[in-house]
């Protein structure tokens, strides 16, 4: 299930499998999302499925203390934004 403490913060999800992980990550609407609850063995899964299924998402930060990772899901908006930014970067 996804959860957020106000509509500006990422979802939040806790880790209790990998597959549910990837739905959860198919569900969201937005570019984040924050999974609780992740081991560093189950990191480590999860960037194995993660290029096993060629799955596009992008780990921003895992804290193995915390526990707590946080995914970046490129989306057409996000990714038109990145561009522009290197765009003006480049010219």
């Amino acid at each position: 299930m996804l959860t957020s403490v106000t509509s500006s913060d990422p979802p939040t999800v806790r880790f209790t499998n990998t597959q549910d992980l990837f739905d959860a990550i198919n569900c969201t609407i937005g570019d984040f999302l924050t999974v609780t609850n992740v081991s560093p063995s189950q990191f480590t899964e999860i960037e194995r499925e993660r290029e096993k299924r060629r799955r596009r998402f992008r780990f921003r930060r895992y804290d193995s203390e915390s526990r707590i990772l946080t995914i970046t899901i490129p989306t057409g908006i996000h990714e038109a934004l990145h561009l522009e930014l290197y765009l003006r970067y480049r010219d």
